[in-house]
């Protein structure tokens, strides 16, 4: 392990006491043998019920269950057996974000039991990421939509939209009065030990509650690379999770959830990473503390969807507040060009703040044999963000200090504090007539930016502006059922992504490199063009499906373009500037098959999707950087008939990524990668899974972690190598 011992002396402790417990109590109050579990992957489009299986969209939902036997931490064991979606990871900031078909960053909307999470910034190596707000073990359910989808989800959902629900504690609970559970989940991969304790109740009045708190610890992923090239990196995270819902009536059920996590990494850059004169200066320590904290309070009022009633039946009323903040601190000794050491302390404080409400009503009105599904309502948010950062600069000859450096005259901020107002509103009308089932929707949506600058920001010599822009989104779907087993459909939607407050006003200026940034009020709004034409099928013993899709992009903002030159103090400094510069398109097939010996998933099973991506920047007639390789997931399990086991080898095989011609990022090989999962129920209770992960101990590289990154040679990109060979353990009491 790459900490020391006494830090990781009182996870190891708490792992073993925790462990245990749950044999004490297991062989306390076991009884019978029956499992109710059993290892899944997922693949592309898999849905198991009718819904799912006559829904004209790509989709999927993986739940707390899969989450647990699966020993899901972070975003990178959430989708490992996801074709289309892969998750880019940085040594420094941990996991960054996700990519849905080719698209990732800000383009992908995320959101928290109906809630913007914070937008991804980044500008030289300046960022503030998206993967480190949740806490995965306290999540009850992630439902991941594939394409475009602005209708419902309004701005922000270009790509996709990755839609995080809290555990209810009627999912918790089942047929139960009350119930507990103890997690234990251990991996080698990156020394982790995670622990979730969840309980729920219910009252005679039908009141019910849940509560859930969970603790992880881990390291950087243990990289296949020579010592001094691994980062010595301690991660911590700390999370609650609460819910009471309260049934007014027979049909109207009043719901609180309260929520807060706290997620810290500690990194101590290796030897080997250091920047050893290349830059015009050496660096002898780099450490850094990233503390992010979010916390959640959502109100919600619910109608059931066939109470006898002509204006509440199926209406939903949820009112919201959100904070969310971020600190990193790093410390930073090295030798100047002019061989004086220095040492710098920088300071990073970033907020976001969200309140709003979102009302709306799903039901449906019959017109004899035909049935409209109506979906309508309308949203309002509002969001403060800022960003400040600060640095001290000490000269460790002479013992002084200052704030005025060629990075800036600290603190500054790169873009003005900003308030955003978004109103939308939107209707969609599913139409099912006998086999067929028609659905046209539309959204019109106001975004309103308002620049707060102050005296932080006017140092950037900058000006902010106020925006206000008001766009419409639409779709159109059809699907057929054929016959019983089969099901064809398409699916047409406009999208859009507004530009954010940090695209249209920013200020930064570099002395040392001769840069600046400048802000652009004019940018518009990105819009995409999405086509999606799919197949699916089902017998007694097999799933299949297929589906293309094509999808032309208009506006991409690229955020630092060379857009001229400015005198500064007799100096002649290239200016940058975010612009819409982009028309692209993206275009691929993704499928799905599942078979088994026996119904419902029982006995040999048989398992693979595949996911092929091509995207081009049509202004320059260049691949995307953004698209990831093309990506086969296959397996070979079975499941005792009993279900009191089951067990099954997965292979993830990938493609060589297509770059532009000039690229000068790591383009990692093509590589194929063993797991070996299992699943045992020793009890009613009490349950173990198990994996072995790339079984045969392969050096390979993640195309979505390197992308971005200088090609430097095969020893120094060691140390973005993927772990080898690692094995993982996950237990489960429920009481």
């Amino acid at each position: 392990m790459s900490v020391n011992a006494g830090q990781v002396h009182h996870p190891l402790l708490r792992s073993l006491l925790f462990f245990g417990l749950l044999i004490f109590f297991n062989a306390y109050l076991s009884s019978g043998v029956k499992a109710e579990d059993e290892i899944r992957i997922i693949t592309v489009g898999e849905q198991e019920d009718d819904v799912g299986f006559e829904e004209p969209s790509s989709f999927s939902v993986i739940d707390r269950q899969e989450m647990d036997q699966r020993g899901v931490i972070n975003f990178k064991d959430l989708f490992r057996y996801q074709p289309g979606v892969e998750v880019r990871r940085s040594r420094r900031y941990g996991v960054e974000d996700i990519n849905i078909r080719g698209l990732d960053g800000n383009r992908i909307l995320y959101n928290f039991n109906g809630i913007r999470l914070p937008e991804r910034f980044e500008f030289g190596p300046f960022r503030q990421t998206r993967g480190q707000w949740i806490d995965l073990l306290s999540v009850g359910k992630v439902e991941i939509i594939k394409g475009p989808a602005s209708v419902l989800y309004g701005d922000g959902a270009l790509g996709g939209v990755v839609s995080f629900s809290s555990l209810n504690p009627e999912d918790f609970l089942g047929d139960d009065d009350g119930a507990a559970e103890a997690v234990l989940m251990l991996s080698s991969e990156n020394s982790s030990i995670a622990e979730s304790l969840r309980y729920a109740v219910e009252d005679s009045n039908g009141i019910m509650a849940l509560f859930s708190i969970s603790r992880s610890d881990s390291e950087e992923p243990h990289p296949i690379a020579d010592p001094d090239l691994i980062n010595n990196q301690d991660n911590d995270g700390t999370a609650f999770s609460s819910q009471i819902m309260i049934p007014l009536s027979d049909d109207i059920k009043f719901r609180l959830k309260a929520l807060g996590s706290k997620q810290t990494t500690r990194t101590t850059v290796g030897d080997g990473e250091l920047p050893s004169g290349q830059w015009g200066y050496v660096v002898h320590k780099d450490y850094e503390t990233i503390t992010n904290k979010l916390w959640q309070l959502v109100a919600s009022l619910e109608f059931d969807e066939l109470m006898v009633n002509p204006f509440f039946s199926g209406a939903q009323l949820d009112v919201y507040y959100q904070g969310a903040s971020q600190v990193d601190q790093r410390y930073v000794r090295r030798t100047e060009s002019n061989l004086d050491e220095v040492e710098r302390t920088t300071n990073v404080n970033a907020a976001n703040q969200v309140s709003g409400f979102k009302l709306s009503r799903k039901h449906d009105v019959y017109q004899g044999d035909i049935v409209h599904e109506l979906r309508y309502g309308i949203d309002y948010s509002r969001t403060f963000n800022s960003r400040r950062r600060d640095r001290i600069q000490k000269n460790l000859e002479d013992g002084t200090k200052t704030r005025n450096l060629s990075l800036g005259k600290f603190p500054v901020k790169d873009y003005p504090d900003s308030l955003t107002n978004r109103v939308g509103a939107f209707f969609e009308d599913t139409l099912v007539v006998d086999s067929l089932k028609f659905i046209a929707g539309i959204r019109y949506e106001s975004v309103n930016m308002n620049a707060l600058p102050d005296s932080t920001f006017a140092k950037s010599g900058s000006i902010a502006e106020d925006t206000d822009i008001i766009v419409p989104s639409w779709r159109l779907a059809a699907l057929w059922n054929i016959d019983q087993s089969h099901v064809v459909w398409i699916n047409y939607n406009r999208s859009f992504r507004m530009p954010l407050y940090s695209e249209m006003n920013s200020g930064y200026t570099n002395l040392t490199y001769g840069y600046k940034s400048i802000g652009n009020p004019d940018l518009e709004e990105e819009i995409v063009n999405g086509f999606e034409l799919g197949l699916r099928g089902r017998q007694d013993y097999v799933r299949y499906g297929i589906t293309g899709y094509y999808n032309f992009y208009k506006n991409f903002i690229e955020s630092g373009r060379q857009v001229g030159t400015t005198l500064i103090d007799g100096r002649n400094f290239v200016v940058y500037q975010a612009v819409n510069a982009e028309n692209a398109v993206i275009y691929g097939l993704e499928g799905y098959v599942d078979w088994s010996s026996l119904p419902d998933g029982f006995g040999l099973r048989l398992r693979a999707g595949f996911n092929y991506s091509v995207g081009d920047d049509l202004e320059i007639d260049q691949p995307l950087t953004s698209i990831d390789p093309s990506k086969i997931v296959f397996s070979i399990g079975y499941r005792e008939p009993s279900d009191r086991w089951s067990s099954e080898l997965v292979g993830t095989a990938f493609g060589r990524a297509r770059v532009p011609d000039d690229s000068f990022v790591f383009i990692p090989s093509s590589y194929v990668r063993w797991d070996l999962l299992a699943s045992w129920s020793i009890s009613s209770k009490f349950r173990i899974n198990i994996g072995i992960l790339n079984l045969f101990d392969h050096k390979h590289y993640s195309y979505a972690d390197t992308k971005y990154i200088s090609d430097t040679g095969y020893r120094d990109m060691s140390g973005f190598s993927l772990p080898g060979r690692s094995y993982q353990a996950g237990f489960s009491l429920r009481l």
